[in-house]
């Protein structure tokens, strides 16, 4: 349950912080990949073994696997949160545009999503 509640929360901040970023069709996307970062803890096996048996766009894959791309400053910002490190969530969130206000109000809400999600 600690894994799912942490890969909701990580989904559904980044889709939250990508809003206004992003184009709206990639919201969806942005929480695949949140939702997905811990399908390899879950599942007890490699993140590229994981991928091989699904069909996702090329941004997610490469955010999972650490290769970069448009997703991986979000994937990387909501890992900094969870590390509660306030420098690298500052120059995360400054490297995407974003105040500390709009970073703290998506922490927030994605904090009370993944609350209310019964595992």
């Amino acid at each position: 349950p600690a894994l799912m509640y942490t890969a909701l929360l990580r989904a559904r901040l980044m889709e939250l912080l990508a809003s206004d970023l992003v184009d709206k069709s990639e919201y969806d996307n942005l929480f695949i990949t949140g939702a997905f970062s811990l399908l390899d803890a879950l599942l007890g096996v490699g993140m590229e073994q994981v991928l091989e048996a699904m069909r996702l766009p090329d941004p997610i894959c490469d955010a999972l696997l650490g290769r970069g791309g448009r997703y991986q400053p979000f994937l990387d910002l909501a890992l900094a949160s969870e590390r509660q490190d306030g420098a690298v969530i500052a120059g995360q969130a400054a490297m995407l545009g974003l105040t500390a206000t709009q970073f703290n109000r998506a922490q927030v809400q994605a904090l009370a999503f993944a609350d209310a999600m019964e595992f």
